[in-house]
């Protein structure tokens, strides 16, 4: 249901309803629509209102129309409309529809440090810290992480911001790197994303000359900060804010606003339709005065 509002929906099977009375209308009272040779095959072949559901609905579900279809001109004119209508209608929420699969389509992430496609590197995905940093230390220095290391020995960068621009150019599958400068930056570039566990854990602290007489007082602040929650509310202000959460990438569901001009088509079609059937009983009556006054001199002939 998500590439059409639920507006939108009712609409639809309201107009399907709708376009089924106005062609058992049309075709009942156009002088065309019944007309047979005999009684019987008249009876028998009218438009009745389920006939001209059945045909409505056919037409949208694209089922396959054998039996019950309109015969009178203006009536085929309202059903050709209602074919282009229910095209467009098809066609609109089939691509929508093809866009949410898409979306909803699960991403292969990074689940952390253990991650298969990490644990046995190959030039298919491709992934590199910062040359001669902690984590490329770290990485050189743990005997199980050996393999890792000499597969991003040979794509290391000299800093992180070629790292993450390497990365926004598809030359770069996964940069590992500190946590927080990743979170931050994913905050702020929308075509980022942070994944995966966190490994490695170090904090940040501050340089002081040995033995100040501020180091007591400036870790007890800190420690303050921590427990009243104001580091926390830093994080989310600085770190974490996303810039980009109000612009979603989901495709937009369709609403009638987007649809209007089908439904203008359908009551333009409707219109058409009506105006159609009293040309089509002023045809039939100048016809038929036609024959009677033929009929009447035929008969002055003949006596």
């Amino acid at each position: 249901m998500q590439p059409f509002q639920s507006t939108l929906w009712l609409l639809v099977g309201l107009s399907v309803h709708v376009v089924a009375v106005m062609l058992y209308l049309l075709d009942r009272f156009s002088p065309f629509g019944r007309f047979k040779v005999n009684s019987e095959e008249e009876e028998e072949d009218a438009l009745t209102l389920s006939s001209a559901m059945w045909f409505s609905w056919g037409v949208l579900l694209n089922s396959g129309i054998g039996e019950g279809a309109p015969r009178s001109f203006s009536a085929r004119i309202l059903g050709m409309v209602w074919a282009g209508f229910a095209m467009i209608i098809v066609a609109s929420y089939t691509a929508n529809l093809a866009a949410f699969l898409v979306l909803d389509r699960p991403e292969e992430r990074i689940t952390g440090i253990n991650d298969p496609r990490l644990r046995n590197p190959s030039d298919k995905f491709i992934y590199a810290t910062v040359k001669q940093s902690s984590v490329d230390i770290y990485f050189r220095r743990q005997v199980e992480l050996s393999t890792m290391y000499r597969h991003m020995e040979k794509h290391n960068y000299e800093s992180a911001a070629e790292a993450i621009q390497a990365v926004r150019d598809n030359k770069l599958h996964a940069f590992i790197w500190d946590s927080a400068v990743l979170e931050f930056e994913a905050s702020q570039k929308c075509d980022l994303v942070t994944t995966g566990e966190l490994f490695f854990r170090s904090g940040f602290g501050i340089g002081m000359r040995k033995d100040s007489p501020w180091k007591q007082n400036v870790s007890l602040a800190i420690l303050n900060l921590h427990e009243n929650g104001f580091m926390e509310e830093l994080d989310k202000t600085w770190v974490r804010y996303q810039e980009c959460d109000s612009r979603s990438n989901a495709p937009a569901t369709l609403t009638f606003e987007n649809m209007a001009g089908v439904f203008m088509l359908v009551a333009g079609g409707i219109v058409a339709g009506i105006f159609l059937i009293f040309i089509e009983i002023a045809y039939k009556r100048h016809k038929d005065a036609r024959r009677k006054q033929m009929q009447l001199a035929f008969a002055a002939v003949n006596v």
